[in-house]
């Protein structure tokens, strides 16, 4: 199987290959070095060879055509010798079950030193989540390392933070579709990286106040929103109702794309006075929030859509819902316009703060 970023790294940095590939292990049975007529050696023949760890990094060098790029190639070959290479268990058997069993790097651990993470991970533990008592305050993830969890803090990971800042400004279908590209730096391509945490798919180290402030307002937002989706949810499967509404619930995403929608729509110029009073606590002073007020009606929406859609779907009346294909429902394109247009039409009236 071809990976299209080694690729682009022989297309573009042949030179640099070393530095971005974490090579390639393989074991045999025996290794004899191959020497010049200098008493260098040159060469290594080996029996029994096979490659355990790097299959990827094999088939998109020797699929590659350009002759004059891979001579800049350099590549890290780790290879042990294994006496009982054709045995059910011993060392030769560790050594493959330990090299495709490591902790797997996520696209996020690449990211985490960055300037900007490292930004966010000083400023963001300087704000206090105050929709629950006690109060919490946070901590920012930036890392997957083992943390000790805490009822003080109230924990943000790296990868959490930017599917829902992604989501409110944008939309929810990446994240159903390809929530890795949150994490590809190339806006050029598809990266969604400096969409994110960037200015103008820019790169940059820190954010504004105002910026800052957003940021964890969008984040405490959706934390509410999703206290109450999982709330829900659990009533449904406990009443075994797997009606158009359970399936809303489960597209959780839509729902906090449909907040800063109509928040954008509705309340423009009133936004950083909200995301101010979301960030120190203030609208959560409030017997009902405009978070609350709002779900039922964004869920119905959300509800009607699919309802909707599967109805046009179904070949026949009495079809059962569970055949409509709702994971792909999450991904269209097109149905996801549908639902944007409920929005657009709806009125302010039913959106209240």
């Amino acid at each position: 199987m071809l990976n299209n970023k080694m690729k682009e790294t022989l297309d573009e940095e042949p030179d640099k290959f070393y530095f971005y590939n974490n090579g390639i292990s393989a074991i045999c049975t025996d290794i004899f070095p191959k020497f010049n007529e200098s008493g260098d050696v040159v060469a290594f023949r080996c029996q029994n060879f096979s490659i355990i760890n790097g299959a990827q990094t094999t088939t998109t060098i020797g699929r590659y055509k350009n002759n004059l790029k891979l001579g800049e190639v350099r590549l890290l070959l780790k290879i042990t010798k294994a006496e009982d290479y054709k045995k059910e268990k011993g060392l030769n058997r560790k050594i493959i079950t330990f090299n495709n069993s490591q902790t797997v790097i996520k696209a996020s651990d690449f990211r985490s030193n960055d300037d900007i993470q490292l930004f966010l991970a000083a400023r963001l533990k300087e704000f206090t989540f105050k929709g629950v008592h006690p109060y919490k305050t946070v901590r920012y993830l930036r890392k997957r390392l083992k943390v000790e969890k805490r009822k003080d803090l109230f924990d943000i990971t790296i990868e959490a933070l930017a599917r829902t800042l992604y989501v409110f400004d944008n939309d929810p279908i990446l994240i159903f579709k390809a929530p890795k590209l949150l994490f590809d730096p190339d806006t050029k391509s598809t990266g969604k990286y400096w969409v994110v945490f960037g200015e103008d798919e820019k790169e940059i180290d820190v954010f504004t106040k105002e910026r800052v402030e957003k940021t964890i307002a969008i984040y405490f937002l959706w934390h509410k929103i999703d206290e109450r989706i999982k709330a829900l949810l659990k009533e449904y499967k406990a009443n075994k109702d797997e009606s158009p509404k359970y399936r809303a619930l489960i597209a959780k995403w839509h729902f906090l794309w449909a907040y800063g929608f109509i928040l954008k729509k509705f309340y423009s110029k009133d936004m950083f006075q909200i995301f101010k009073r979301i960030a120190d606590g203030r609208e959560f002073e409030k017997v009902d929030t405009f978070i609350d007020v709002w779900f039922e009606k964004i869920h119905n929406t959300i509800a009607k859509c699919l309802a909707k859609r599967y109805q046009l779907r179904a070949l026949k009346e009495t079809e059962e819902i569970q055949s409509f294909d709702f994971k792909n429902w999450l991904r269209n394109n097109s149905d996801f316009e549908e639902l944007k247009i409920e929005f657009e039409y709806s009125s302010k009236s039913d959106f209240p703060i």
